[in-house]
C-alpha cells in the first residue's frame, strides 16, 4: 500500500495543530518553549482528495508551512518504531539518531528553523534527497525542509546535520520517522 507522511511546522509562541483531517494519525510532535514547533502525521492512502486542512491555533504573528510525502509500497505496519525528535538553538539543525528495526527502511526527516526576520534554506546531509525546502511569513518566518534516504542495514542513523543559511544560532525542531518497506509477492 501507500502511506502519506505530513510534516507541519510553525513559528510563534503558543501556536499548535489542534486537529487533523479524517484518517490522519499524529506520530510525533516537537514543541519548543520559544519557537518553532513541528508535527508529523501519517495516513494510509486510499482515494485521496488532493488537499487537506488541519486545525491551527495561536495568537499574534504565527506562520505555518508544511508538505506531504507519498510513500509507495510500504509494509502493512508502515511506521518502524516510535519517531524521534530534537530541538535546540544552533546555526545548523541537528536531528536525533534513530535505530531501525528492519532492513531497508525509508528515513524521513522534517526540519524547521525560525528567525525574527529572515527565511532560511537548507542543504541536507550527504546521501539524502531533499524533497522540499519552503518558508512562510515575513515576521517570524518559518522555514521547513524534508529529506529522505533508504537505510539498508538495521542500525542507528546517527545524528544528521542540515546546513542552514542562518548566519546566527536560532531555534530549530526536527522529527525523524522510518517507514518499513513492503514485501512483494509474485504469483506464478
Amino acid at each position: 500500500g501507500d502511506l502519506l507522511v505530513a510534516f507541519i511546522a510553525n513559528s510563534g509562541i503558543g501556536a499548535a495543530v489542534t486537529s487533523a483531517p479524517s484518517g490522519w494519525t499524529l506520530q510525533k510532535s516537537e514543541t519548543t518553549s520559544a519557537s518553532p514547533s513541528i508535527w508529523c502525521y501519517t495516513k494510509v492512502a486510499a482515494s485521496e482528495s488532493g488537499s487537506y486542512a488541519w486545525g491551527l491555533s495561536g495568537t499574534g504573528t504565527i506562520n505555518y508551512v508544511g508538505g506531504i510525502h507519498r510513500v509507495n509500497g510500504v509494509n502493512a505496519t508502515p511506521v518502524d518504531s516510535t519517531p524521534v525528535s530534537s530541538s535546540a538553538s544552533a546555526t545548523n539543525p541537528v536531528t536525533a539518531s534513530y535505530t531501525t528495526t528492519v532492513a531497508n527502511c525509508l528515513i524521513l526527516h522534517g526540519v524547521t528553523q525560525t528567525s525574527a526576520t529572515t527565511a532560511y534554506t537548507f542543504t541536507p546531509p550527504a546521501g539524502y534527497d531533499e524533497r522540499w525546502d519552503t518558508s512562510g511569513g515575513t515576521v517570524l518566518p518559518t522555514s521547513e525542509t524534508s529529506a529522505t534516504r533508504v537505510q539498508a542495514p538495521v542500525a542507528a542513523t546517527g545524528v544528521r546535520t542540515f546546513t542552514s543559511t542562518a548566519a546566527l544560532a536560532s531555534q530549530y525542531a526536527t522529527i525523524t520517522i522510518a517507514i518499513r518497506p513492503g514485501t512483494v509477492t509474485l504469483a506464478v
